[in-house]
């Protein structure tokens, strides 16, 4: 795996169609946080993540991001 990134995505599903369309791009593997291990980390290039959903799910919210809304 050359790549790695972590998406929360709810409602629309328009946030896993962008990171999808990213994986195309870097030849990267889409994945949810609950499924992130220790060796994926390890055997990815590159790695990242939207923290604005990633921290909404997570944390509870995050200033400045619409936990909640119709974005995801």
């Amino acid at each position: 795996m050359d790549g790695l990134i972590v998406c929360v995505s709810v409602s629309h599903r328009n946030t896993r169609k962008v990171a999808d369309a990213m994986a195309d791009v870097l030849d990267a593997c889409v994945v949810e946080p609950e499924e992130v291990d220790d060796a994926m980390l390890e055997a990815s290039d590159l790695a990242g993540a939207s923290t604005c959903s990633v921290r909404s799910r997570v944390e509870g919210g995050t200033p400045g991001c619409r936990s909640g809304s119709s974005e995801g």
